[in-house]
């Protein structure tokens, strides 16, 4: 009887557990393969770039998806960034800020099947920075990079 009890509990432990990643949800939403595209700002279109690379990315890594041209998948997913804002989070004896905050928020268009669905999502990404410096090019887009990762997390 205790062999029983035990055994049924250990499968119940490993099967009723109900997770799963987010990536099977994803799949199951979006589809396995996904048109994705980033609108660029004139303004500033670098930003737009990293941010393509960010989504890209996470797409292939975190969702396990696969990237698609246009007229071959059922899906597109259009990103648009809101804004993005620097938040001094640290400051040093002397006054200096030493921890940003990049706060990036997105606007997300996702067609299915000619059906159109709008999402706003955001992302967070502290980083360090050395007393009275500037922020670099370098630095800004890591953490466009980062936040826009978080972001679609």
């Amino acid at each position: 009887m205790k062999k029983w009890l035990l055994l049924f509990s250990t499968l119940l432990l490993f099967n009723a557990c109900g997770y799963k990643p987010n990536s099977y949800y994803a799949k199951k939403y979006l589809g396995h393969t996904i048109y994705a595209d980033v609108k660029l700002f004139l303004s500033d279109p670098s930003n737009g770039i990293i941010l393509k690379d960010a989504m890209l990315k996470a797409l292939r890594t975190r969702f396990d998806m696969r990237i698609s041209s246009e007229d071959k998948t059922k899906t597109r997913m259009i990103l648009s960034m809101g804004s993005i804002v620097y938040i001094p989070m640290q400051y040093n004896n002397n006054g200096y800020v030493i921890l940003y905050q990049a706060k990036l928020s997105l606007n997300a268009d996702i067609i299915i099947k000619g059906r159109k669905q709008k999402f706003s999502v955001s992302g967070a990404y502290e980083f360090a920075v050395e007393p009275n410096s500037v922020l670099t090019d370098q630095v800004r887009f890591d953490a466009i990079f980062n936040s826009g990762q978080k972001a679609l997390d």
